[in-house]
């Protein structure tokens, strides 16, 4: 079932680390959209550990309804297009198609 997995939804559950994700027993490239709003997720390196999900396209850290500590960097949209460039929606907002993110040596990680 988890190769053909293509919506998760993991809000609201006090996640403080998403690295299990990227891990080979983690979820299928297949998934497309991820929920991940309303948890403790503070680091934005997080980030790199959804790279492998290739056919991943809309990710959702901040809502109305939470966020997660990561979304307070000043440059948190620029970090998650920098390792997601195949994303079309970001925190339920559209994506501009081929977004050119500053060079990575330019964005900071940490606070």
């Amino acid at each position: 079932m988890a190769q053909s997995l293509r919506k998760l939804v993991l809000s609201h559950n006090r996640i403080v680390t998403i690295q299990p994700l990227g891990t080979p027993l983690g979820f299928s490239p297949a998934l497309e959209y991820l929920d991940l709003n309303d948890n403790f997720i503070g680091d934005l390196e997080q980030i790199k550990c959804l790279q492998h999900l290739t056919n991943l396209r809309e990710v959702l850290f901040e809502a109305d309804h939470g966020t997660n500590p990561m979304c307070d960097f000043e440059n948190y949209v620029e970090a998650v297009r920098l390792y997601l460039p195949q994303l079309t929606k970001l925190d339920q907002k559209d994506l501009i198609p081929g977004y050119k993110t500053p060079a990575l040596s330019r964005i900071s990680l940490k606070e």
